[in-house]
C-alpha cells in the first residue's frame, strides 16, 4: 500500500523499493505488476521485461485474461527498448560482468537482456588478463561478444582477508572469485575489491594496487550495509568512483552504508562530475548523471559537420553616460551669481533596449562567424547649471535648471566571431565589430537670469534692469555613423540537438566623431550665427527716471557642444538559437 501511494506521487524509486520488499515477503502478482510499471517509468527496461516475464511464468495460469493481455502487451512494447548480449570466452569458465552486475560463467545458459544503448562487458578468469569491451546494442538486436583471454605475462598476488576471520565472497572488479581468505594472481594495477556475505553483511568497494611479483594484502572489515545505491552514468561507459575507489565503467548497483558518499564520474571528452550524496537506511538511492560534452576535446571534432545557425536576440541596453558635453558638465563647475557651483543638479540615463537577429556559420567545432542586424535605443537627461552668452549690454546669463535631453536611435550592423564550448549548457564567448547609423535628437529648456546695463553718456547716467526668460532653442537632428566594438559572454541550455537558449551580456564601445549641437531656427541658420543655438530675449525695463524699455537682444547657449562622445553600452539580453 505504501508503494501504491508513492507511485501515485510519481516517486518511482521509493515505490519500487516497497514493491520489491512486498515480493520478498510474499511473491504476488499485484506487487510484481506494480514493480514492473515502476521499472518501466525508471527506464530500466530490461528489468521491467524480466519482471513481466516472471509474472507470467509464476501466475500466468491464475491471473485474469485482462491482466495477462496487459502483461503480454507490455512485453511487446518493451522489446523495442531492449536487446541481448551473448558472451562466450576462450577458455570457458570465465566470469561475466555486464554493467557491474555478475551474470555467471561462460558458456552462459542464455543471452543477457539489456536496455538498448552502450554497455560495459567484463570477462575475467584466474591467471588471465581481464577482457573488457563497450558494446552498443540496438532495440531488438542481439550482439555477440567473444572474449579471448590471454594468460598473465606479468602479474602480482592479492591476498584478501576478513578482519574477524569470517568466510565471505570476494568480488574482484565485480566478479566473484572465491571466499575469504582468498589469494590469487591478478594483472598489475588497481583493482576494486568488495566482500559479500549473507543478508546485508559486506564491505563497500576498496582499492587494491597489485605490483609485479609482490603480494598485496588487503584486510577488510565486514559490517551491515543498510542502504542500496544505483548509479546510472551517461555515457554508459563512464568510469564511476565511490569515495575515491574506481568501481568500473557503466551502471553500478550495490549495497553501501547509510552515510555520505562522494560520487565521481569521468569519461573521455566530457566534463567530470563530482557530488556528495547521502544514503538513508533501508532505502535505495538512484543517481542518474548525464555528463556534459567538452566541445574543446578533439574527439568531438571528427564527427562535426559545419552548418549555419540563426539567433534572435532581445534585451536591455544600459549606459552610465552618452559622453556628450551635457553629461561631461556634471563633472565640472560653473560660476553662478553667488560663486562656483557643480555643473549638474541631476542626471539620469534610463535603460534602453537592443533587439536583432544574428545569422552565423559554424565552420569548426564551436567556432563561428556571424552577421548581426538589429536596432538599439538609448537616452540620457540632465538638469544643468549653465552660463550662456548675451549681447554686449547683457554679457552673460545664468540658469540652474537647463533641462538637456539626448536620445540615440540606431539601426545596427555588426560582424562577430564566437567560440562555443560545452554541449548541454553551452558557454559562448564573442567579439563584435560593426557600426550604427545613429539618429541623435537633442532638446534644451531652462530659465535664465541676467542684467541689461546701458552705457553712460554725456547726457545720461548708466542704467540697468533685470532679465528673466524661459529659453528653449530647437536643435538640428543629426544622423551620423558610429563604429562599435566589444566582447560578449553568454551562458545557456540546449533543449534539443537544434534548439538552445541563453542569457548573456555584451559590452559595446561606441566611437562617434564630431557631432556639435546646432540650432534649428532662423537665428541659428543665419549668416552671422550659423549653427548657434540662439533665441530672442524679452524687452527690459531700465531703472532710470523714465523707465526706459530696451530689447534684450539674443541669448546664445554654449558653443561647440557635442551631443554624444565616446561611450559604452552594457546589453544584457536573452537569445534563442536554431542550428540547421
Amino acid at each position: 500500500m505504501r508503494g501504491i501511494q508513492l507511485a501515485k506521487d510519481s516517486n518511482w524509486d521509493a515505490a519500487l523499493a516497497e514493491f520489491n520488499a512486498s515480493i520478498e515477503a510474499l511473491p504476488n502478482r499485484n506487487a510484481m505488476a506494480n514493480a514492473a510499471i515502476c521499472l518501466r517509468q525508471l527506464k530500466r527496461y530490461s528489468e521491467a521485461y524480466a519482471m513481466y516475464a516472471d509474472l507470467l511464468q509464476r501466475f500466468g495460469a491464475t491471473i485474469s485474461p485482462d491482466e495477462k493481455a496487459a502483461a503480454d502487451s507490455a512485453l511487446g512494447e518493451l522489446r523495442s527498448d531492449i536487446g541481448e548480449i551473448d558472451v562466450d570466452s576462450t577458455p570457458t569458465g570465465a566470469t561475466v560482468v555486464i554493467d557491474g552486475q555478475p551474470h555467471g560463467a561462460t558458456p552462459l545458459p542464455s543471452a543477457v537482456v539489456v536496455n538498448a544503448g552502450t554497455h560495459s562487458v567484463r570477462v575475467s578468469k584466474d591467471g588471465f588478463n581481464m577482457f573488457e569491451s563497450q558494446v552498443l546494442v540496438a532495440g531488438k538486436q542481439r550482439r555477440a561478444v567473444s572474449a579471448t583471454l590471454k594468460p598473465l605475462s606479468r602479474s602480482g598476488t592479492l591476498l584478501v582477508q576478513e578482519q574477524d576471520g569470517r568466510a565471505l565472497s570476494v568480488l574482484i572488479d565485480g566478479a566473484a572469485v572465491g571466499k575469504t581468505p582468498w589469494q590469487g594472481a591478478l594483472g598489475l594495477g588497481q583493482h576494486s575489491v568488495a566482500l559479500r556475505g549473507e543478508g546485508d553483511l559486506g564491505t563497500a568497494p576498496s582499492s587494491a594496487t597489485v605490483r609485479e611479483s609482490q603480494t598485496t594484502t588487503l584486510v577488510l572489515h565486514a559490517e551491515p550495509l543498510d542502504a542500496e545505491l544505483r548509479i546510472e552514468p551517461l555515457p554508459s561507459n563512464a568510469n564511476v568512483f565511490i569515495d575515491g575507489v574506481s568501481i568500473g565503467n557503466g551502471v553500478w548497483q550495490g549495497r553501501v552504508k547509510s552515510s555520505a558518499h562522494t560520487i565521481e564520474i569521468a569519461a573521455d571528452g566530457h566534463v567530470p562530475y563530482r557530488k556528495v550524496i547521502v544514503t538513508a537506511r533501508g532505502q535505495q538511492r538512484v543517481l542518474r548523471v548525464s555528463l556534459e560534452r567538452d566541445l574543446s576535446n578533439p574527439m568531438w571534432h571528427a564527427g562535426f559537420a559545419s552548418h549555419p545557425y540563426l539567433e534572435l536576440v532581445g534585451g536591455l541596453a544600459v549606459t552610465p553616460s552618452l559622453g556628450g558635453a551635457a553629461q561631461k558638465a556634471c563633472n565640472s563647475t560653473v560660476t553662478s551669481p553667488t560663486g562656483p557651483v557643480g555643473g549638474c543638479a541631476s542626471s539620469s540615463a534610463p535603460p534602453g533596449f537592443l533587439v536583432g537577429a544574428r545569422g552565423g556559420f559554424e565552420f569548426a567545432k564551436g567556432l563561428g562567424v556571424e552577421l548581426f542586424a538589429g536596432y538599439f535605443s538609448l537616452s540620457a537627461s540632465e538638469k544643468r547649471r549653465v552660463v550662456a552668452s548675451g549681447e554686449q549690454q547683457v554679457g552673460t546669463l545664468y540658469s540652474d535648471n537647463l533641462a538637456d535631453t539626448t536620445s540615440v536611435n540606431a539601426p545596427t550592423a555588426a560582424v562577430s566571431a564566437s567560440y562555443r564550448l560545452l554541449d548541454k549548457t553551452p558557454i559562448t564567448l564573442r567579439l563584435w565589430a560593426g557600426a550604427t547609423r545613429a539618429t541623435i535628437r537633442t532638446t534644451n529648456a531652462g530659465d535664465f537670469v541676467g542684467t541689461y546695463t546701458s552705457a553712460a553718456s554725456g547726457m545720461t547716467a548708466a542704467a540697468s534692469g533685470p532679465i528673466a526668460a524661459h529659453v528653449s532653442v530647437p536643435e538640428v537632428t543629426q544622423n551620423i555613423w558610429i563604429p562599435i566594438v566589444g566582447p560578449e559572454a553568454r551562458f545557456g541550455y540546449r533543449f534539443s540537438k537544434r534548439f538552445s537558449a541563453d542569457l548573456g551580456v555584451a559590452v559595446l564601445w561606441a566611437f562617434p566623431g564630431s557631432n556639435p549641437r546646432t540650432g534649428n531656427n532662423s537665428l541659428g541658420n543665419g549668416a552671422n550665427g550659423a549653427g548657434h543655438r540662439s533665441a530672442v530675449l524679452p524687452t527690459v525695463t531700465l531703472n532710470d527716471a523714465a523707465n526706459t524699455t530696451k530689447s534684450g537682444g539674443l541669448i546664445t547657449l554654449p558653443l561647440k557642444e557635442d551631443a554624444v562622445g565616446t561611450f559604452f553600452t552594457i546589453a544584457p539580453t536573452l537569445a534563442a538559437r536554431l542550428d540547421f
